[in-house]
C-alpha cells in the first residue's frame, strides 16, 4: 500500500534546487530504513515517525540537514553530527547527494538507533 504524503510532497515541490534533490534523496533514504516510518509535517517540516519522533529534514538557503530528536542519546560513532551546543537535537549536514550516496550506510545506521532509542522509550 503506497503512503499519501500530499502537505510533504507540497512542501518538496516548492523547494528550490540544489536543496530539492537533497532532501528528495534524504526522505528517500530514511522512509527505506525501516517499512513501519511514517512522514508527518510538523512545525512545518517533515519529520519521521515511529513510535514517537525520530528525525526531521531542515531545509533552509544554507542547505539541508537530518535532524535527530534524540541525538544526545545517541553514539555519533561515525562523527557525522554537528549542532553540539543543542539540548537534545543533533543533525546532520547534508550538503549533496553524493555525499548522500557516500555516507548511505552510515545515515542508515542512525536513523536505526534513533529507531531503537524510541523503542526503548515507548516500553517504558
Amino acid at each position: 500500500m503506497t503512503k499519501k504524503r500530499p502537505i510533504a510532497d507540497e512542501y518538496f515541490a516548492l523547494l528550490n534546487e540544489p536543496q530539492k534533490s537533497i532532501a528528495l534523496e534524504a526522505r528517500v533514504l530514511v522512509l527505506g530504513t525501516e517499512p513501519d516510518i511514517q512522514e508527518e509535517m510538523k512545525y512545518g517540516v517533515p519529520f519521521y515517525v515511529r513510535q514517537g519522533m525520530i528525525c526531521y529534514l531542515n531545509v533552509n538557503k544554507s542547505g539541508v540537514t537530518l535532524g535527530f530528536m534524540s541525538g544526545t542519546q545517541m553514539s555519533d560513532s561515525f562523527e557525522l553530527f554537528s549542532g553540539k551546543s543543542l539540548k537534545l537535537v543533533r543533525h546532520i549536514a547534508l550538503p549533496s547527494i553524493a555525499f548522500i550516496h557516500e555516507k548511505r550506510e552510515e545515515i542508515t545506521n542512525y536513523v536505526i538507533e534513533a529507531i531503537v532509542i524510541n523503542d526503548a522509550k515507548s516500553k517504558k
